[in-house]
């Protein structure tokens, strides 16, 4: 089978990535905010693509979300933003 975009990149933001999983997962943004120690406007401006997630509290989301931290630190690299 053929798809119409078959062999195309798609660049998505993170955040964009992120606020997917959460909605997902039924996963409330505030609620998640503070189990990861962030402030929620922090996290609207993540998911927004306003602001990039790093440090501990990359550590914290990736655990959190039962996810490595690499899966970010290279979605973050594929929109040049590290």
């Amino acid at each position: 089978m053929s798809y119409p975009h078959e062999g195309t990149d798609y660049i998505v933001h993170p955040g964009e990535v992120l606020d997917d999983i959460l909605t997902s997962r039924g996963i409330d943004r505030r609620a998640f905010a503070r189990r990861i120690d962030m402030l929620d406007s922090t996290l609207e401006e993540i998911i927004d693509g306003r602001d990039i997630i790093y440090g501990s509290h990359l550590n914290r989301l990736a655990e959190e979300l039962n996810m490595s931290v690499e899966i970010w630190e290279n979605l973050y690299r594929k929109v040049g933003l590290i």
